[in-house]
């Protein structure tokens, strides 16, 4: 279990962005990490390809726009950040969304925001690609939120005895005191986990001086929507669960749940690959 000491914060040219830096400010707080912002867009000559033949001038015109799109985001950042000594502004070669999984690979954690469709900021993959590229772990922050309470009062860990839901329960525990509230879904089948793995991760929770209580379910054909639903119903302030999956048994949870709470989401959820 690593407490996070190096977050790394997705910036964009959107107002959000500003939301996630109060964001990730708390989590910081809470365990004396530094922040590193890292500015990342689709580039205008990604979003408008085309022959680069007879394209200098529009080449040179698309460029000064990303130039200027950047300078109004970091100033914006800054500002917001004056009184923040812990975060460090960071700009890649390219300013892409593909280097910022590279640059994850040097971090404990990941804040992204949830991304709007109307968006052409990032592309449509850009949060499961980066947490499956960079194999590290993600808090996705929804819409409309700019504050987290940490140590946690309450905490919903989708669970299936996968590698994934492993890792990203692992990641939460930082996160979790004592007197934290936690919940456990498992939705399925019997036969899709073995019968002593709520045991096993009560066990496992009670070493770490948590308590869970467990809501077991059959399977559902939609169980992103049940997991924000009961995530709705219990009033938690985080969900914790994997971020897609290879095995066929445990799709079910990983894959078409990954897709829809990434685009249904209210409250910030912890991914992990």
């Amino acid at each position: 279990m690593l407490t996070p000491r190096n977050l790394l914060l997705h910036i964009d040219n959107s107002e959000h962005s500003l939301e996630r830096l109060k964001f990730a400010q708390d989590i910081a707080k809470s365990c004396s990490a530094r922040i590193t912002a890292l500015y990342a867009v689709t580039p205008w000559l990604m979003l408008y390809p085309g022959p680069l033949e007879g394209m200098s001038p529009a080449c040179a015109v698309l460029s000064d726009e990303d130039a200027e799109k950047r300078k109004r985001a970091k100033a914006s950042f800054q500002a917001a950040a004056a009184s923040m000594s812990n975060v460090d502004w960071v700009e890649g070669e390219l300013n892409s969304p593909y280097e910022f999984g590279d640059n994850a690979l040097y971090a404990d954690l990941m804040v992204l925001g949830q991304r709007i469709p109307s968006d052409r900021d990032v592309p449509d993959d850009f949060i499961p690609s980066v947490i499956m590229g960079s194999g590290k772990p993600a808090i996705i922050v929804p819409t409309g939120v700019a504050h987290m309470q940490v140590p946690l009062k309450s905490v919903l860990i989708a669970w299936n005895a996968s590698r994934e839901s492993a890792r990203a329960l692992c990641a939460a525990l930082p996160l979790l005191t004592e007197g934290s509230e936690v919940h456990v879904a498992i939705f399925g089948e019997p036969t899709d986990s073995g019968p002593n793995d709520s045991i096993k991760l009560e066990n496992y929770l009670r070493r770490h001086d948590l308590t869970p209580k467990f809501h077991l379910s059959h399977a559902t054909k939609d169980p992103g929507t049940s997991l924000l639903s009961l995530s709705a119903e219990l009033g938690v302030d985080l969900l914790v669960m994997g971020c897609y999956g290879h095995s066929r048994v445990r799709e079910w949870v990983l894959g078409g749940a990954t897709k829809t709470v990434l685009e249904e989401m209210s409250l910030p959820v912890l991914m992990a690959h």
